[in-house]
């Protein structure tokens, strides 16, 4: 049973799919979507940061594994990726996208 609304269509997956997922591991659209189902919409654990934003949306970052994504209120995953940089510069990100 899913945790979130998925993303908004089939090509918004497709796309973020093509962007992020060799990062995570994925080799298909469904195993990206799932992991991200899981990140966005699961349990939080020690080593996550979450924030809402004023809007609603919601933004999760894993400073383990470096685990970043973004949620509407209503569900949908925006973006979930491996941040690239450093621990340090990916917990910034993170901060930036909290506003």
């Amino acid at each position: 049973m899913p945790f979130t609304n998925g993303f908004r269509d089939a090509g918004e997956l497709r796309r973020h799919f093509f962007k992020h997922g060799a990062g995570l591991g994925c080799y298909t659209t469904w195993q990206y979507e799932a992991l991200a189902d899981v990140f966005l919409g699961g349990p939080i654990d020690n080593d996550m940061a979450e924030f809402a934003r004023p809007g609603g949306d919601r933004v999760r970052y894993n400073q383990t594994t470096q685990e970043f994504g973004t949620m509407t209120a209503a569900g949908v995953i925006k973006t979930y990726l491996i941040l690239a940089r450093s621990p340090a510069q990916n917990r910034v990100y993170f901060c930036q996208n909290c506003k």
